[in-house]
């Protein structure tokens, strides 16, 4: 039996941008129990990462998946008080986790666009350091599928944020349309499958921003029963 709670991820999974638009974070008024543990065919390749990520989620209690890592405000924002340019000082999130709740949480984060490779890589092992559990997955991306995919860097506005796996996406950006970038491989991981290896009893809570690609992930997430 699975008893897994999930915050609001059935209600858009419970996606804050508690960050970039603090104003558009949804308060969470459903918990989900997963009462089945959902099997999915898989690879002995796709076997191999998902058992990765089984591995590193023991022992985790609170789980946090900061899906488009960006530059890494998520972490830090979640584990400190930092403060500066671009990060919210205040955050509806603080309603719901003290610093100190927030403190228990293991974090799982995934971002695509390699320039912020090293950024990412230096906040896993400060944080690491300080005696949290975090992981970072650069130049990777959660999908409905394990694959190989290619991104367009947005390297036109402030921190990267429009980079997509959507080519004909148009960023707006000193209030004009710009095409994405050069093009970049990644690897697609699939969100389904993670999921089903959280512990039971976890909590869990999900923050996706990943640039147009929800409506596919949450397709292949909602029916399957987890």
């Amino acid at each position: 039996m699975k008893n897994t709670t999930i915050h609001c991820w059935k209600c858009l999974l419970l996606l804050f941008f508690m960050l970039v638009a603090p104003s558009l974070i949804l308060q969470p008024q459903l918990r989900a129990t997963r009462l089945t543990t959902p099997i999915f065919e898989l690879d002995a390749h796709e076997n191999a990462q998902v058992e990765e990520y089984r591995i590193w989620f023991q022992q985790c209690t609170h789980l946090l998946l900061d899906l488009g890592a960006n530059r890494g405000d998520t972490i830090l924002r979640w584990l400190t008080e930092e403060n500066y340019s671009g990060r919210a000082k205040s955050s509806s999130i603080d309603k719901l986790y003290s610093l100190e709740h927030r403190k228990e949480f293991c974090i799982l984060s995934f971002e695509p666009n390699g320039i912020f490779d090293y950024g990412l890589h230096a906040i896993e092992r400060r944080m690491q350091a300080e005696g949290f559990k975090v992981k970072v997955k650069t130049r990777t991306a959660v999908s409905d599928r394990f694959s190989n995919s290619l991104i367009y860097i947005d390297n036109i506005s402030t921190h990267s944020y429009g980079t997509s796996l959507i080519s004909e996406k148009k960023v707006n950006f000193g209030g004009q349309l710009h095409s994405l970038g050069m093009e970049q491989t990644v690897k697609l991981v699939d969100l389904r499958s993670i999921l089903s290896r959280v512990p039971k009893n976890t909590e869990l809570v999900v923050k996706m921003d990943i640039e147009g690609g929800e409506y596919d992930v949450l397709r292949s997430i909602i029916p399957s029963g987890l």
